[in-house]
């Protein structure tokens, strides 16, 4: 445990590349599923983190903190390629051996199931679901042409930044809260009615959701077909300052759904 915690110091301390949602978005994940663990999951997650509860938002960023230089077969992990033009996912186009969020969120819920599997790997296995989960439902991660923070220089009012990062961290920090506030206000958010119809599906589908999502975005402000090569940090390309009232509903959204089926999905995993 004082090894994983030690990275999330590393990576929160240091200028990431590609963090999804940012710190503020993956604790507040985390926060949020751990409202909705049966009694049952919430033992086996404290024995595997060896900690209490609050271990899960600790370990929510370690995935990224360990993947450019201790893990670097793990960077495809947390995206999916599906193209601008692809509709849907599509394993034999969008996921090459297998090695993207989809296949992998799949693959890991079965390890993490599997008291047969060795605690190290169980351990593992639970750190990684509570980040890629997250991962997924951050809308960009699904969409190939800006599943990576590469280009897309985008000025809103008086912030200039990636479009990427736009989504991973200034939507989700114009929210206005910490991610231990933010957690349990949108649990207590949640209605029953939104859990049920959460509380289910694959990862196939939540991935077909978040490039839905973008494609919708990208299409209403004209970017579908632009050429981000021709936009630089000093010559960004400019939205309306709207944008960011437009974007909070959906980020609400997607950090709800992500924290009810990160929950979900440990608590079939723990039955």
């Amino acid at each position: 445990m004082r090894s994983v915690l030690a990275a999330v110091l590393v990576m929160i301390c240091t200028p990431s590349y590609g963090l999804a949602w940012g710190e503020l978005g993956h604790r507040t994940v985390a926060e949020i599923a751990a409202s909705f663990l049966t009694e049952r999951a919430v033992a086996e997650v404290k024995d595997l983190l060896g900690g209490d509860l609050h271990a899960m938002t600790e370990v929510s960023v370690w995935a990224d903190a360990i993947r450019a230089e201790e893990r670097p077969e793990t960077y495809y992990w947390h995206v999916v390629e599906i193209p601008s033009d692809g509709v849907r996912y599509d394993r034999a186009r969008d996921c090459k051996n297998g090695d993207c969020i989809v296949e992998k969120i799949a693959e890991i819920a079965q390890v993490l199931g599997d008291h047969s599997v060795a605690r190290p790997q169980r351990t593992e296995a639970l750190q990684f679901l509570i980040h890629l989960v997250g991962d997924l439902h951050m809308p960009l991660h699904a969409f190939a042409p800006l599943n990576h923070p590469a280009g897309a220089w985008v000025r809103i009012g008086d912030t200039t930044d990636k479009l990427h990062y736009w989504w991973d961290d200034e939507f989700v920090d114009a929210l206005g809260f910490d991610s231990l506030e933010l957690g349990k206000q949108l649990a207590a958010d949640t209605t029953v009615a939104e859990h049920r119809e959460w509380a289910k599906g694959t990862s196939e589908d939540w991935a077909n959701e978040s490039f839905q999502i973008t494609h919708v975005f990208v299409t209403k402000h004209g970017l579908l077909d632009v050429n981000w090569g021709d936009f630089s940090e000093d010559r960004p390309l400019t939205l309306p300052t709207s944008v960011i009232e437009e974007v909070k509903p959906i980020v609400v959204q997607r950090l709800k759904m992500a924290g009810v089926r990160l929950a979900w999905l440990l608590n079939e995993a723990f039955k």
